[in-house]
């Protein structure tokens, strides 16, 4: 039955605070108005209906979690009201959910993608765009933040209501509310009021989000051309938050560990907090202003505001590199992902909501989505796309679009036939590999899906390249099975420069060796694409270990972020998957130790803005890897306060490794004194790494119980699956607990992501 058009939700939510219930009216017209409406209700006990002021049948299907209301007289126009009770899930973070605060709890809601219909009954789809005239009774002792500003408060003795300015038309996945006791730091001197809105106590944590959030919204308004539309924007921090933060219209929500800085922030943390930020701040126009039609397209959401955050990062402080972190927590998993034979296509079409977290990938959605729009932007030029990407924009604001529209509007900015370059890359499974061999003049190119099982399977894409001949860069479109490159007998290339491109090449032994002789000199993201390709092609037997470590060997000095993780996370799964394997072990070790040994274990005044991050990704693989090495860094776990924060999650790793019952309890005796979210999710995920399966069993078992951060408890599982010891009673645990754990998981997609190291 399709949804009829409302223009304004009328919504009033009575709280009991302590009770954790509330009672709510929601009103609305509906135009047309048909014979019957169906709304989404999920869990609410629905007390009344009324059309026009008269009362109406209605019925709760809770097979489908749909509210059903005749209409007495169907005409062009009726006004409905609903009367409801709610009660907060004291398990799943969906809905208005309990997160642990500042020694007690706040409400606060994640109506994305299925929670909105947990609040209050509503047409919860992305294309009915409504204005929402909010306001909420509560305790006095109770603040309420939400979408807008608040335009009155009144307070009738222990009670207070508050009443808020109404919202542009918008999805009703970016509802938000939150209620609770908390603390403000704010910049009201610029056109719009920003606010990081915290727990008691934490306000001093804000300062670094509310200084890069101004130059960012400006920096935006920059790039679309269109100003920010609210006057106000909240950045609320939610201790116990179901992702690493969500874009909710004028009220962005983020776990604290991605919103606040201290002195005991680490470099990696503090540089994520920068990228979060950024990216949810791209979606107030991306996602936002404009909406996808439909979930089909959620990738494009979430793509689009993974290339943005990076291209705004870079714009506004080139030395934190932020390609370093596109290229580890998105490019990479995009291709590792998309390797397998049980990948998903970019868009995938939904019919019902749920299934977006049987379908969602992130490493595609994310991952592989904005690579391919970093790739043709790439091959049309920035400012090119920058026109094709503002047109969309402007020609949609308020309204909801497709991909089609996107595409249509970079087509119309660069002349190109963009849906037919894109197509097969966003709505086709797996990726492509170019074998590059020398033939008689030049180069003979040829494409197939590139799959880890090693499996040679037919593909055709069109390939938009960007590539490097003997220091010359060329743009080549590669869209045949075979094709010839002319180049000359001898040229030195690499086909994929600046790692803009997301395919493998696979070279002939002459062109590696030509490669290995320049490799030196290629740049950082040159190296970090060749390292990546060559990990992958030995793990399908197209490469031997041999080439890989001859490469690895070259790096013995390279100090690039992203170059020397991917070759420390190569390594680590080496060590970890097959540890017998001496020749691999031998390699991780003396690799690790070389380059740990370069950059010290201690940060240096001046040094680059990547050698933190590096510093952590080594010492975490090392202590993972190196039973020596845990141990002396076991060791440091007493001097806990004066540590590195880059070195805390490796200490922790170490001591619990070496130490036993006695590091079990001295991490859960860390844990009791409330330590930031950062610092408590690396001793969380330290109590994984036990050599005592049992004690491993026991954390898996306390975070059941709440005994850990709920938004955490899918990173100790997947932590328990990586430590060989206790993979076997990890995967017992798990089977013992699928319906817990889809339950728990609801709504998230992280079910899967457990599961990954497991199978």
């Amino acid at each position: 039955m399709e949804s009829p058009q409302v223009d304004e939700y009328r919504l009033h939510l009575d709280v009991d605070f302590a009770g954790q219930r509330w009672a709510g009216t929601i009103e609305f017209d509906i135009a047309p108005a048909p014979e019957r409406i169906s709304l989404d209700c999920d869990r609410l006990e629905v007390r009344g209906a009324w059309v026009e002021g008269l009362p109406a049948t209605h019925h709760v299907d809770r097979t489908t979690n749909s509210l059903h209301i005749a209409i007495p007289r169907p005409g062009p126009r009726a006004r409905v009201r609903i009367e409801f009770d709610g009660v907060v899930d004291p398990t799943n973070m969906m809905g208005l959910y309990r997160s642990k605060f500042a020694g007690g709890y706040a409400l606060v809601s994640q109506c994305e993608a299925t929670g909105a219909r947990k609040i209050f009954p509503c047409f919860d789809r992305p294309d009915r765009k409504a204005c929402f005239r909010t306001s909420i009774t509560t305790d006095a002792a109770q603040e309420v933040v939400s979408n807008t500003a608040p335009e009155k408060v009144t307070t009738h003795g222990a009670r207070r209501l508050w009443r808020f300015a109404p919202t542009p038309p918008m999805a009703t996945y970016l509802f938000f509310v939150g209620i609770g006791t908390f603390e403000r730091v704010e910049d009201t001197s610029g056109r719009v009021a920003i606010a990081v809105v915290t727990a008691p106590g934490s306000g001093p944590a804000a300062t670094f989000a509310l200084s890069v959030t101004g130059r960012l919204l400006r920096a935006f308004e920059e790039y679309y051309g269109i100003e920010y539309p609210l006057p106000k924007l909240d950045l609320i921090g939610v201790p116990e938050h179901p992702f690493g933060a969500m874009e909710n219209w004028g009220a962005i929500s983020f776990r604290d560990m991605r919103l606040l800085v201290t002195e005991r922030t680490g470099t990696l943390d503090r540089r994520q907090t920068f990228d979060t930020i950024a990216h949810e701040l791209a979606h107030q126009w991306f996602g936002n202003l404009v909406t996808m039609q439909w979930w089909t397209d959620i990738w494009l959401n979430e793509s689009f505001a993974t290339l943005m955050a990076l291209k705004m990062v870079d714009r506004l402080d080139p030395e934190l590199q932020a390609i370093n972190e596109f290229f580890m927590i998105f490019m990479g998993p995009g291709l590792r992902s998309d390797s397998l034979t049980s990948t998903v296509p970019v868009s995938v079409p939904v019919v019902e909501p749920d299934e977006i977290n049987q379908v969602f990938d992130p490493a595609i959605s994310y991952g592989k989505g904005a690579s391919v729009l970093r790739m043709i932007e790439a091959y049309l030029g920035e400012e090119t796309f920058r026109r094709g990407v503002t047109e969309y924009l402007t020609r949609h604001k308020w309204q909801n679009a497709r991909t089609s529209d996107l595409w249509e509007a970079l087509g119309a900015a660069s002349q190109q036939p963009i849906p037919e370059m894109l197509g097969p890359w966003i709505e086709g499974a797996g990726l492509p590999v170019v074998e590059a061999r020398g033939v008689q003049g030049g180069l003979e190119l040829r494409q197939r899906r590139y799959r880890l099982d090693g499996v040679h399977t037919p593909g055709v894409w069109k390939i938009p390249m960007v590539i490097d001949v003997d220091g010359r860069t060329e743009r080549v479109r590669v869209d045949s099975e075979r094709q010839l490159l002319p180049v000359p007998a001898t040229a030195s290339v690499h086909l994929n420069r600046g790692a803009t491109g997301f395919y493998r090449v696979l070279y002939d032994s002459t062109l590696y060796d030509r490669l290995l002789s320049t490799f030196d000199e290629r740049s950082m993201a040159e190296k970090w694409i060749v390292m990546e390709d060559l990990y992958a092609f030995v793990l399908s037997g197209e490469v031997p270990l041999e080439t890989y470590a001859r490469f690895a060997r070259a790096l013995s000095s390279c100090a690039d972020y992203p170059v020397v993780a991917s070759v420390s996370s190569a390594l680590r799964a080496f060590g970890l998957y097959a540890p017998d394997a001496v020749e691999v072990n031998d390699l991780a070790r003396s690799f690790l130790a070389d380059q740990f040994h370069r950059i010290g274990p201690r940060a240096r005044p001046e040094e680059p803005a990547g050698t933190g991050v590096l510093r952590e990704s080594l010492a975490l693989t090392r202590a993972m890897l190196d039973p020596g090495f845990a141990r002396e860094l076991a060791e440091l776990f007493v001097e806990w306060e004066r540590l590195d924060p880059d070195l805390r999650g490796a200490v922790a790793i170490g001591r619990s490794r070496t130490e036993g019952e006695l590091a079990h309890r001295e991490i859960r005796q860390r844990l009791s004194q409330n330590p930031p979210e950062g610092e408590a999710a690396r001793l969380e995920n330290a109590l994984s790494w036990s050599t005592s399966p049992r004690l491993v069993e026991a954390t898996l078992d306390g975070a059941l119980r709440g005994e850990i951060n709920r938004g955490h408890v899918w990173t100790v599982i997947i932590h328990a699956g990586l430590n060989h010891p206790s993979r076997e009673i990890t995967w017992k645990w798990l089977q013992a607990h699928v319906v817990e754990l889809n339950e728990f998981f609801r709504g998230t997609g992280f079910m899967p992501e457990v599961l990954y190291p497991l199978i």
